[in-house]
């Protein structure tokens, strides 16, 4: 899955002033996202992958919202931080 490759992924589920979220389901929202699309690490850049991440884990947060609006307040969006992804492959 990460073999052929060496660096720093650090990545937070939510960006600054977000909370992250999930439910019984699956879980984090964000995680749930990661483990569904990191399989194409490898086929994919990081960058892409988590560019998929952000979009899924905010489409994720968005249905889950407009179904219990009350339980997420205030909170219009769960979107993913990326703070390095400075990955070579080999």
């Amino acid at each position: 899955m990460l073999a052929g490759a060496a660096g720093v992924v650090d990545i937070n589920a939510a960006t600054r002033g977000q909370l992250a979220w999930g439910d019984e389901a699956e879980g984090g929202f964000f995680t749930s996202s990661l483990l569904r699309h990191v399989d194409a690490v490898g086929r994919l850049t990081w960058r892409e992958v988590m560019s998929r991440v952000s979009a899924d884990t905010s489409s994720h947060f968005k249905r889950m919202r407009r179904q219990s609006p009350k339980e997420f307040g205030t909170q219009t969006d769960q979107v993913p931080q990326v703070f390095r992804l400075e990955v070579r492959e080999w």
